[in-house]
């Protein structure tokens, strides 16, 4: 017998192992699944967008929500990545088994400092089921393809080599597929007297996976009235999504004496008499120069106040001038001066400039105290 009794044990306690086992394999099981339909009570197929290469201004994509749980969905909030995206859903409150359509439109970057701008935009939807808040997420990818774009924001104008006229070529993307033209090219600045057209229109293409590009040259040609010079060239192309593509071009001066920023007056307003007024002028010259200020002078009736100090500012050296009167003005009328700043070479000693800034103002009788001051 005790050997049958050791059997039936055994089988026992297999049995209730395989029973055990399989009560937990079930439980667990239950558990996830009820995990799974509580996360997944609203679901979208597709929630993953790819809209490829683009070449519109913008996209609109549209995805199905459906309400696979037993219970009614509300949504709560729904917030798109960035604000180049607007986001809406045509129902807040969705029913079991029923879908609502999300719908979203992008506004992709016009312009680009490169051929192809990647994007990746994501619609959070919050929604609640009973209790449970859960949230949704919806993804569109591409690549925005430009009509237009370019490399550098600036270009610097330069003598040629035949005349005196200042030449630069600018270079100008276009996209390939669809084709897109320039129509239109200008310049603008008071400094300058140019001129600007297309020369040269090649395809582009730094590799063979690279999609293919067309680079138009745009020569900017002429003079400048005073240097350095500034202006600005503009493009407009065909595409009705492009705007005008904006160009700073600049002209440095030769002489690295000459002065970018020195006011053509320093004004000092209308000042009443008896008063004591003070100024400041801020000139400028480039860096290249190696020069120093060596006297600063004011004529008869101002004063400079500040021993002149030269500190440099990007390519520039720059020095603040303070200039007031002697004392209270008294002449009634017309203020008139000047202020005297030479600069000398520190390579150089033979080699200097000046520097001449008008001094204006007016004098004006002084008002009256009023009589509840008395």
């Amino acid at each position: 017998m005790k050997p049958h009794i050791g059997v039936l044990v055994r089988l026992l306690v297999f049995s209730g192992s395989v029973v055990l086992a399989g009560w937990v394999w079930t439980s667990t099981s239950s558990v996830d699944s009820a995990a799974g339909e509580q996360l997944l009570a609203l679901s979208s197929a597709p929630a993953f967008i790819d809209l490829g290469a683009v070449t519109s201004a913008q996209s609109e994509v549209s995805y199905a929500v459906t309400n696979r749980s037993d219970a009614e969905v509300r949504v709560q909030i729904l917030q798109a990545s960035c604000g180049c995206m607007d986001a809406e859903i045509d129902r807040y409150q969705i029913l079991p088994g029923e879908s609502a359509r999300v719908t979203a439109v992008i506004r992709h970057n016009r312009m680009g400092a490169g051929a192809e701008i990647p994007f990746s935009r994501r619609i959070t939807v919050v929604y609640a089921t009973g209790d449970e808040v859960n949230e949704l997420h919806l993804i569109a990818n591409g690549s925005f393809l430009p009509p237009a774009w370019i490399e550098e924001q600036r270009a610097e104008l330069k003598k040629s080599d035949s005349d005196e006229m200042l030449v630069a070529d600018v270079p100008v993307f276009l996209r390939a597929e669809p084709r897109v033209e320039i129509k239109a090219t200008h310049v603008f600045g008071r400094d300058l007297d140019c001129t600007a057209e297309v020369i040269d229109v090649t395809d582009e293409r730094r590799s063979e996976s690279e999609r293919r590009w067309l680079r138009a040259t745009v020569r900017v040609q002429g003079i400048a009235r005073k240097l350095p010079a500034t202006g600005l060239l503009t493009v407009t192309t065909d595409s009705p999504e492009t705007p005008q593509i904006r160009v700073s071009l600049v002209c440095q001066s030769d002489d690295p004496f000459a002065v970018a920023c020195v006011p053509e007056t320093l004004a000092f307003g209308i000042l009443e008499s008896g008063q004591v007024a003070t100024r400041r002028a801020v000139i400028s010259w480039n860096r290249e120069a190696h020069s120093r200020i060596v006297a600063v002078q004011a004529s008869e009736g101002f004063k400079v106040l500040n021993s002149p100090e030269t500190r440099p500012d990007g390519t520039r050296l720059i020095c603040p001038i303070e200039v007031s009167t002697t004392g209270p003005v008294s002449t009634l009328g017309e203020l008139k001066g000047h202020i005297h700043v030479e600069l000398l070479s520190d390579t150089d000693p033979t080699k200097a400039t000046e520097i001449r800034i008008p001094i204006s103002g007016f004098v004006k009788a002084a008002s009256a105290e009023p009589e509840s001051s008395r």
